[in-house]
């Protein structure tokens, strides 16, 4: 599957667990704002309109590294 920049998707990673055990499975849901070598980016809180400037602060931002990716896959192509 080929994911764009732009695309909504739906993201199941392992994530760490402090002080030992079996990492936990989580899901996060949104953007896919930025597609890197090592990692994606997914914006889960955002404007619904892309063309409106929204304040850093004011978004959400998740950095998922492509290892720890179980599952990825497109809900709204962009």
């Amino acid at each position: 599957m080929i994911l764009k920049t732009g695309d909504i998707v739906e993201c199941e990673f392992l994530d760490h667990v402090e002080d030992g055990g079996e990492p936990y499975r989580f899901k996060v849901w949104g953007i896919l704002a930025v597609k890197g070598r090592t990692h994606y980016e997914i914006l889960s809180w955002a404007h619904a309109d892309p063309t409106v400037t929204v304040q850093p602060w004011n978004e959400k931002r998740w950095t998922i590294v492509k290892s720890a990716i179980v599952n990825i896959h497109t809900l709204t192509k962009s």
